[in-house]
């Protein structure tokens, strides 16, 4: 009989506390992408960001749920997996980014904060819910 396993939530993040709870699912979390990166470099066909996805799918289903790696797993598969997908259809990327200056990085991540504060202020003004995003 399978156990149904719990999907964590962003809030876990607010949960953990403490940076080094994170560690295990970050450090696990780079370690997969780095693997993809390399694994992409041998055909001109497959791409990173594609790999990467493609090897968390078969990490999970091969190992299951790690509670011990998920507020790492909810930090890079939340902020760092959506600043990537960003990255990605703008076809840009973090070495790019970077050579940019730093002024650059900053920016993105203010915007960012600004864009999902200015939502959750719209979306309370306008009563909705804060799980479903239903009832305006």
């Amino acid at each position: 009989m399978q156990t149904q396993v719990k999907a964590p939530q962003v809030n876990e993040i607010h949960k953990a506390g403490k940076v080094r709870r994170m560690i295990p699912g970050m450090l696990l979390a780079g370690g997969l992408g780095y693997l993809a990166i390399c694994l992409a470099d041998f055909s001109p066909y497959l791409d990173a960001l594609v790999v990467g996805l493609v090897l968390g799918m078969l990490f999970r289903l091969c190992f299951g749920n790690r509670e011990a790696c998920n507020p790492g797993f909810v930090l890079t598969g939340t902020l760092l997996m959506q600043i990537g997908l960003i990255l990605y259809g703008v076809n840009l990327n973090f070495t790019r980014l970077f050579h940019m200056g730093w002024q650059v990085p900053l920016l993105i991540v203010a915007l960012q904060g600004v864009v999902i504060s200015v939502s959750l202020v719209v979306a309370r003004k306008l009563r909705m819910d804060e799980k479903t995003g239903e009832g305006c």
